[in-house]
């Protein structure tokens, strides 16, 4: 298992810089009480011994959205390009969600640049790879992303969210400092008395719900390979989402008038980001 994993945890600001699902669209309305996937994952990636995980959770997001085979390695230069360094460790999770808004996501099929191939730098470094890839990834762009809401109970959000908008096949990008018991776990089933060890953050996506032995527990599908956990997927209880993720999702909209809110709201962000330069 790869020692570090590379997301580097949001900041707090003086002014926020996250726009707020329930703010925009409302507040969940329905909470599931039974199985469900928003979309089988293509497939379960391997960030090997990278510091890609934002790229690769974020990739996976999109994945289900688009229901193709995407290429994290070419995310992660586009989000290293959003934050300006493409050698400094790590990603945080607002730069990938604005690379998916500004640049969106290459289909595998056009390269065959990846982590089985070349260096990490090399990947890393936007000024490497074809301009022609960004005109190809357009139709790949995000329209918006959001924070998803706790309101004092995250795990009621980020299923609820899921389960809203399970037909547009809308998983959430997130993360957490991944617990080191989590990776021994048996059967990928997080503990509600897991440890707090703020030492290794990682990125990695929530897909849907399983309930075990009667108590919901939201999936998450890592980007470690098939070997860990429930090949590749855990189960976090509500004890452990609450204690340590927080949780972004990108989208399209669902309504012209939503797309004309963001806009405004999209362009006021930008302004601001600016002024705080």
């Amino acid at each position: 298992m790869i020692k570090d994993s590379g997301l580097i945890p949001p900041k707090k600001e003086l002014i926020n810089l996250d726009f707020s699902y329930a703010k925009t669209f409302g507040a969940v309305r329905e909470l599931p009480q039974e199985d469900f996937m928003v979309a089988e994952s293509i497939e379960i990636k391997d960030q090997m011994d990278s510091d890609m995980c934002t790229a690769f959770a974020a990739t996976a997001v999109s994945e289900d959205q688009e229901g193709v085979k995407l290429a994290p390695e070419w995310f992660f230069a586009k989000v290293k390009q959003v934050i300006g360094d493409y050698t400094g460790y790590g990603a945080d999770p607002r730069s990938a969600c604005d690379a998916a808004v500004r640049f969106g996501f290459l289909e595998s099929s056009y390269t065959e640049h990846s982590l089985t191939t070349d260096s990490r730098d090399s990947l890393a470094n936007w000024s490497n790879w074809d301009f022609g890839f960004d005109i190809r990834a357009i139709k790949h762009r995000k329209k918006s992303y959001f924070k998803i809401d706790g309101g004092g109970d995250l795990f009621d959000s980020i299923r609820g969210f899921l389960w809203e908008n399970k037909d547009r096949k809308q998983s959430v990008f997130t993360g957490t400092y991944w617990q080191p018991e989590w990776t021994f776990v048996k059967d990928g089933i997080a503990s509600k008395d897991s440890a707090n060890e703020p030492v290794n953050a990682h990125a990695f996506k929530v897909a849907g719900q399983k309930i075990i032995e009667g108590v919901p527990h939201l999936v998450i599908i890592n980007s470690y390979g098939y070997g860990i956990g429930d090949q590749g997927r855990f189960y976090f209880p509500r004890e452990v989402v609450n204690r340590f993720l927080f949780a972004y999702a990108f989208m399209d909209l669902p309504s012209e008038a939503g797309k004309l809110n963001w806009n405004l709201l999209q362009k006021v962000k930008y302004f601001i980001k600016k002024l705080l330069k």
